[in-house]
């Protein structure tokens, strides 16, 4: 029913995005911006499926030409949580558009995996933009949790089944890879400390240019839990800095200096250090002395360095004997260039590892996947990969090289495996550094998260391991300790410790508040729908096995376990369907996947075919008089279905659904009656009408009708107008 479609998402995501619609739904879809521009607005009335990136149409310029599109019948915001509004009510230009395009639709769709996340105003600004007229009732959201039920349809990969009733998702194991503390790495990380104590008093009562200052020292204990590449090209280019080999940047003076400065996806650290202050200048007295000391016992500790090691021996050599792929995450591009040289070393007779990183266009990151999918073994990706990309195809197994300070973002990195169509439990490993204080602080995070989360999953079972890694998630999307490290200048572990121990507590109360408000929500439920909505495949083969002796079809075979049909058209019927053409015999099934895949030759039937078009106007004529029947049920009674319809505020048909009703013999009436998709999916044997009393009958009809119209008035909304409920077909039900 959707003419006009709009998908607004990240940018990395557009490709995959057009790719899938027209992989799924055989629908070809343009990407503003990349495949077609608009100089005319005219020109908009050219296109009706369109994805665009959210960061490009939220600028001025072309936010004004997509106003000028028109209306659309459907406009969808992936990765939804982006859309953020401060409680203040204050707009970001993200929230900003998609306010605008609100109005511009009946029905927006928001998809995210992270709703809440923790921040209940965030969260209630989302769902505003879904239903604007309940804001008010949404303000008290914790006293009205119920009315989620109206705004959220919520998949649990814990829950979620295939047609058979096997779980899709197979959870994941999680190791924890401790590493030594070396005697090179610990004399290292002590002459470091007093290198940024020494840089943080400097900063101290300096305005802007001391909070650049400590902004440099907390860059640089980030790089030191990346890895010692990264700490040591740190320093080395701070020393060239001193020199006056590297050219200056000025402060911008009225620049307020913090963490949040660090742009998303950032993962250079010359764009994180923010080049700094002073030029030539030491940060504080004889910094250039110790500065000469670190890279000196940073070249020490990269000539045995025991994490390297580590992760070579333990992790991958294990994984190349077993022939299996590897993806590796770390925060930084130094550290990333160290591992791609030490493992293209260690493995000379394999192809070298591919990189994603922020420096790369999506062209080449797509490349990337592409190879990784299916020659190379070897993936090492920054945070640039960490968000939207499918890497599951042909890989189950990744290492955490560092662990970052945001945990919510472990979370990301491990939904790059653990999707939709991933056939394996997905298999990390988390290196445990605790070379460096911040390091010790991550490491001990994660072991209380995880004692936290096996105090909460239940116990045993395939269920309980797909619940765990729910839990995990969950919760660790509720921490961020970038704060608590950030104001830890004094790396006191014991004073963290009692902050980290606080925020888990917070998030611990955060995720429990988050269940209870979506536990709320409505959720897919295949067996509840199997007497609603369960009209698949086999029931499109069935009509057509069912009709076609009526309009003198044959079937004359069937291939592929019945699944597909050779048919042969009456000589009225050739040439009468596009699809077909002029042919007479030819190969049918409504099964996509197996025409995608292995029976490419057949036509497909759906609600869209021509050929299926004509079955069912034929079923819907008196000619065939189909629309009352008697037959045998599992229940005695009446059984009506109806086909509701929605309109919004011009008159138009915007949504329908399917509704089956049975009246027992006792007078009870019951919307979706469980039998319902199991009878429906039977060939049904007409039998003698009953002789049943008009006002009897009279009676049973107009409760059917009844319950029909409370079901159409009870979907209605400020956007969802009723607009008929119309009779399908009835049938009087024997028992037996």
């Amino acid at each position: 029913m959707a003419r006009r479609v709009l998908i607004v998402t990240p940018a990395g995501l557009t490709r995959q995005w057009k790719e899938e619609m027209r992989r799924k739904f055989d629908q070809d879809y343009a990407i503003y911006g990349r495949d077609f521009f608009i100089n005319d607005l005219e020109d908009w009335k050219r296109y009706d499926h369109v994805v665009g990136s959210i960061d490009l149409l939220k600028r001025d310029d072309h936010l004004e030409k997509l106003r000028a599109a028109g209306s659309w019948d459907i406009i969808i915001f992936d990765e939804a949580h982006k859309l953020t509004k401060t409680a203040s009510g204050e707009r970001a230009e993200r929230y900003r558009l998609a306010e605008t395009l609100r109005k511009k639709t009946d029905a927006l769709i928001l998809l995210t995996a992270t709703p809440h996340q923790g921040k209940q105003d965030r969260f209630i600004s989302l769902l505003e933009l879904i239903r604007p007229d309940l804001s008010e009732q949404l303000a008290m959201l914790e006293m009205n949790k119920e009315i989620v039920a109206d705004l959220i349809l919520r998949n649990r990969k814990s829950e979620v089944t295939n047609s058979d009733g096997q779980f899709i998702f197979r959870g994941q194991q999680s190791h924890r890879v401790p590493i030594p503390l070396s005697r090179e790495m610990e004399r290292f990380n002590d002459r470091l400390s007093s290198y940024l104590k020494q840089g943080y008093s400097a900063g101290e009562g300096r305005g802007n240019i001391g909070r650049a200052i400590g902004f440099v020292m907390t860059t640089y204990r980030k790089l030191a839990s990346s890895s010692i590449a990264a700490i040591g090209a740190a320093l080395e280019r701070r020393k060239q800095r001193l020199l006056g080999r590297i050219a200056e940047r000025k402060l911008h003076e009225e620049r307020d200096w913090s963490l949040d400065d660090v742009v998303e996806g950032g993962d250079d650290q010359d764009s994180l250090e923010l080049l700094f202050v002073g030029g030539v200048e030491e940060f504080f007295d004889d910094e250039s002395a110790l500065i000469d000391q670190l890279i000196t016992l940073a070249r020490q500790v990269r000539q045995a360095d025991s994490k390297l090691e580590k992760f070579l021996t333990e992790v991958v050599d294990p994984l190349i004997r077993e022939g299996k792929k590897l993806l590796v995450f770390t925060e930084y591009r130094a550290t990333q260039a160290y591992l791609q040289e030490q493992i293209a070393r260690r493995y000379p007779h394999l192809p070298a590892p591919l990189l994603i990183n922020g420096s790369m266009s999506l062209d080449d990151k797509l490349e990337a996947i592409d190879a990784f999918n299916e020659t190379v073994p070897f993936l090492i990706s920054t945070e640039a990969g960490g968000e939207g990309i499918n890497l599951h195809r042909a890989c189950h197994v990744m290492v955490n090289y560092d662990l970052p300070w945001n945990p919510s973002r472990l979370v990301q990195r491990i939904g790059r495996l653990y999707r939709y169509g991933q056939e394996n439990r997905v298999v990390v490993f988390n290196l445990h550094a605790e070379d460096t204080f911040d390091n010790s602080a991550l490491s001990l995070m994660y072991q209380r998260v995880e004692q936290i989360v096996s105090d909460m999953a239940p116990v045993g079972g395939e269920f309980h391991d797909r619940l765990h890694t729910e839990i995990l998630g969950e919760l660790l999307e509720q921490i961020d300790l970038t704060e608590i490290l950030e104001h830890a200048k004094d790396f006191d572990l014991g004073h963290t410790k009692e902050q980290i121990n606080r925020a888990l507590e917070r998030a611990r109360a955060a995720q429990k508040l988050q269940s209870e408000i979506l536990s709320n929500a409505s959720r897919y439920d295949p067996n509840a729908l199997q007497g609603t909505f369960g009209l698949g495949a086999e029931h499109v083969q069935q009509l057509v096995e069912g009709l076609a002796p009526y309009l003198d079809i044959r079937i004359e075979g069937r291939q592929h376990g019945g699944r597909v049909l050779d048919i042969r058209l009456p000589s009225t019927l050739v040439g009468q369907f596009p699809e077909f053409g002029n042919r007479e015999r030819l190969q049918v099934t409504a099964y996509r996947r197996l025409r995608t895949e292995r029976a490419r030759g057949a036509f497909l039937l759906d609600f869209e075919s021509e050929f299926f078009k004509h079955l069912i106007a034929f079923a819907k004529s008196q000619e065939f008089d189909g629309r009352y029947a008697c037959a045998a049920g599992p229940e005695a009674g009446v059984l009506g279905a109806f086909r509701l319809r929605w309109q919004n505020d011009q008159g138009k048909v915007t949504s329908e659904t399917f509704l089956p009703v049975h009246v027992d013999v006792d007078g009870k009436a019951q919307p979706y009656p469980s039998y319902f998709s199991e009878w429906l999916n039977a060939h049904q044997a007409s039998q003698a009408w009953p002789n049943t009393p008009p006002e009897q009958r009279k009676a049973t009809m107009e409760k059917i009708r009844s319950v029909a119209d409370e079901m159409l008035a009870a979907e209605s909304n400020r956007f969802k107008h009723p607009n008929a409920a119309v009779l399908i077909g009835m049938a009087d039900l024997r028992s037996g």
